[in-house]
Formats: C-alpha cells, sequence, structure tokens
C-alpha cells in the first residue's frame, strides 16, 4: 500500500507539471485578443505582430528588427508610430530588413526569455546566427534611431569595410593637417620677409630724409655767405 500511495503521488505530481507546461506553451502561443497587440491594423505596415497572421520572428531567416512592448503601456503607445516610420526609412536601404513587434501581455514568455519585461525595448538580430543586440530607444527620434538600427545591423564584411574607410579617413586627416602646418610656416616665412624689407625701405627713407636735410642746411648756409659777401662789396 506504502509503494501504491508513492507511484499514485508521483503521477499525480507529473500530471500537474504535464498540464502546467502545455498551459504555458499555450498561452505563449496563442492570441489573447485583438486588444493585446499594437500592430494589428493596416496603418502598422511594414511592422509586423508576431503571432499574427503566422508572424513568427523567431523562425524568420532575414535580419530583422523586434520590438517587445505592451500595449497598455503609454509609451509603447506614443512610441508606435514613430517605430512604423523608423521601419519605412531602414527599409529604404535595407530592403532585406523584417520589422516585428512582440506583445508581452500575448507573450511574457518569450519577452521573459529576451530581456525581461521592460518595455519598449528594442533587439536588432543581424543574422540568424547572430544574438540579438539590444538598440537604445532614446528619446525616439526617427533619425537617430534610424542610424543607431543601420549600425546594428551591419554584417561582418560591412564592419571590417566602414573599418577600412575610418583608417583611410583618418590618415587624409593627418595628411592634411600636416598640409596646413606646412602652409602656416611657410606663410610665417613669408610675412618674416616681408616685414624685414618694409624695415629696409623705411630705414632707406630715414636715411633719405637725414641726407635731404642736410643737403637743405648747406644751401641755406650758403645762401647766407653769399648775402654777406653782396653786402661787403
Amino acid at each position: 500500500m506504502a509503494y501504491s500511495a508513492y507511484y499514485f503521488g508521483v503521477a499525480v505530481l507529473l500530471f500537474i507539471s504535464m498540464s502546467t507546461w502545455i498551459t504555458n506553451i499555450h498561452a505563449a502561443q496563442t492570441p489573447i485578443s485583438g486588444e493585446s497587440y499594437l500592430y494589428n491594423t493596416e496603418d502598422s505596415s511594414p511592422v509586423l505582430d508576431h503571432g499574427l497572421s503566422g508572424n513568427d520572428f523567431s523562425k524568420s531567416t532575414s535580419p530583422k528588427v523586434v520590438e517587445f512592448y505592451d500595449p497598455r503601456c503609454g509609451a509603447c503607445q506614443a512610441f508606435k508610430s514613430n517605430y512604423i516610420e523608423v521601419a519605412k526609412k531602414v527599409q529604404a536601404q535595407k530592403p532585406n530588413v523584417e520589422f516585428y513587434g512582440v506583445s508581452c501581455e500575448a507573450y511574457p514568455f518569450i519577452c521573459e526569455a529576451n530581456g525581461g519585461t521592460r518595455v519598449p525595448r528594442i533587439y536588432a538580430f543581424p543574422s540568424v546566427d547572430a544574438g540579438g543586440i539590444e538598440v537604445p530607444k532614446g528619446a525616439g527620434t526617427i533619425y537617430f534611431l534610424s542610424s543607431r538600427l543601420m549600425k546594428a545591423l551591419r554584417s561582418p564584411e560591412e564592419i571590417a569595410a566602414d573599418g577600412e574607410k575610418l583608417a583611410v579617413d583618418i590618415e587624409a586627416t593627418k595628411r592634411n593637417l600636416m598640409g596646413k602646418d606646412d602652409s602656416a610656416d611657410g606663410e610665417s616665412g613669408e610675412a618674416n620677409g616681408l616685414s624685414d624689407l618694409t624695415n629696409e625701405l623705411s630705414e632707406d627713407e630715414d636715411s633719405g630724409s637725414e641726407d635731404g636735410s642736410a643737403g637743405e642746411d648747406e644751401l641755406s648756409e650758403d645762401e647766407d655767405e653769399d648775402q654777406d659777401e653782396s653786402e661787403d662789396s
């Protein structure tokens, strides 16, 4: 009897565990209602709401951006229009990037598995093999968020190419600065030469002025002597 009660208890615990597990899976995969989503309207394109119309960001093989949100969160509601515009702006440059929204009300376990329940939260997935990169939403400015996402979505090849370009730009900047320094030294030398020439000319003028004054004094003395001789005669 003791063994029977023991096995019966184990069976009951297993049944409860299985029931709980099945319930959690069902809750994570089954939509609750339309009110549990933000991107379930026609004007939400190109953002796809995970779980609706067969959308599943975890099965997508394309580069993607995922926003984890709560449909009753005021900040999430306010950010909705900006997220849609960001999606359009990024897709204009990278058409293969997909944008998703995941409702943490409908899929709490997915949100917890991707960084917790803090919302709104944005992750970029550059490739299937790459893990999610959290991208700061900031103030929600479309331009700056788009730029941050473009950087986060770069492939390894693009990152390497950007690094090479940056190195070339730095080298060009160094050469330009060195050229400006040489130019500045040359201009300084020219200025000093011009200053010396000006000083020489000024000294010549002063010398000429002194010679002229001396000549005028001699003429004046000659005139006085002529007058004296005239009076004597």
